[in-house]
């Protein structure tokens, strides 16, 4: 309760004993009754004046004490950043730890310009005005510290308790950098890592795709000189009749087949294939090689096209049709 409000009751307690012993005097005459019962009259008009006055305050004293009685013989951290709590109450004391913009102490000892306080593994003095006490706890608490329900440990049971940054010793606060270092140095080497695995998985899928496709260059540029004469003979039967462009096509197309993955992986196996090849269905091909009236052209064709030329893209297949792209007589797609 407030000094003005202690105060007040304690003159209308005064008064009103006063005027209980001044209605218990009988001997008094009547002319002095009267004019003391005047007198009694406004001051008792006074008085019950100033006693209602201080009667209407009451709630409001009595829901103050109920708030700050959580704050009795403790403090709250009264400013934004760090507070430094010093081993002695004088300047230029040795630091023993910090106290953080939310931390709620114990008050030791209250002093004017220094206070002793402790929390958690922290025990020295702070100055005063860096700290919350009283109603002014109440008002920064409410700020800073929210009321937060948790549930206990050991049985579950849901608490109301204020949220708040816990004291720090020096060595409490040395033993989380270095974490915090090496937590950052481990994050740092895990991600370095992630790179290099990253990296080398990308570079050994690069050479496979390279051994992949020399292995598929070396596999048609080691093409016996049997298969480059049965290419140059379906060359021959396909478009013997084509410019030369259309013949080395023809050629890229069973060559597009050899590495496709979808039809054989070697050129006597692509041209015989059942129904692919209309002068291998029919024969004339074997007759062709029979009787070796391939021409140089269609040779050279079956050459250029062991050799890499393609005229066609990634054409798979050539006719008659409408679509793709037209060399010659062919549509090439």
């Amino acid at each position: 309760m407030r000094k003005e409000n202690k105060r007040m009751l304690a003159v209308v307690l005064s008064a009103v004993c006063v005027l209980t012993a001044a209605g218990m005097d009988g001997s008094i005459s009547v002319a002095s009754t009267e004019t003391r019962q005047t007198d009694s009259i406004e001051k008792t008009q006074t008085i019950s004046s100033a006693l209602a006055s201080v009667l209407e305050q009451i709630p409001e004293v009595a829901a103050v004490a109920v708030s700050t009685q959580e704050w009795h013989q403790k403090a709250v951290s009264n400013v934004d950043g760090e507070t430094d709590v010093l081993l002695a109450g004088e300047e230029g004391s040795e630091v023993v730890g910090k106290l953080y913009h939310n931390t709620i102490v114990d008050v030791e000892e209250k002093g004017v310009v220094w206070t002793r306080v402790s929390a958690d593994e922290v025990n020295g003095y702070v100055k005063s005005d860096s700290l919350a006490f009283g109603t002014d706890a109440v008002r920064r608490a409410d700020q800073v510290c929210p009321v937060v329900e948790k549930p206990m440990e050991d049985n579950g049971a849901i608490v109301r308790t204020r949220e708040s940054e816990p004291a720090k010793t020096l060595a409490q606060i040395e033993e989380e950098q270095k974490a915090a270092a090496q937590a950052a140095e481990e994050a740092r080497k895990a991600e370095e890592a992630k790179k290099k695995a990253e990296e080398e998985a990308a570079a050994a899928q690069a050479q496979q795709q390279a051994q992949e496709a020399q292995a598929s260059q070396q596999a048609v540029t080691a093409a016996t000189s049997g298969e480059q004469a049965l290419l140059a003979a379906l060359i021959f039967c396909e478009a013997g009749g084509e410019p030369y462009e259309g013949q080395v096509a023809v050629g890229a197309v069973v060559m597009n087949r050899v590495r496709s993955g979808i039809f054989p992986n070697s050129i006597t196996e692509v041209i015989y294939q059942s129904g692919q090849f209309g002068p291998a269905i029919t024969g004339k091909l074997d007759a062709v090689l029979a009787d070796g009236r391939t021409t140089a052209s269609c040779y050279q064709a079956a050459a250029d096209a062991l050799a890499g030329a393609n005229p066609i893209g990634e054409a798979l297949y050539f006719g008659n049709g409408d679509y793709g792209q037209l060399i010659g007589n062919h549509w090439f797609h």
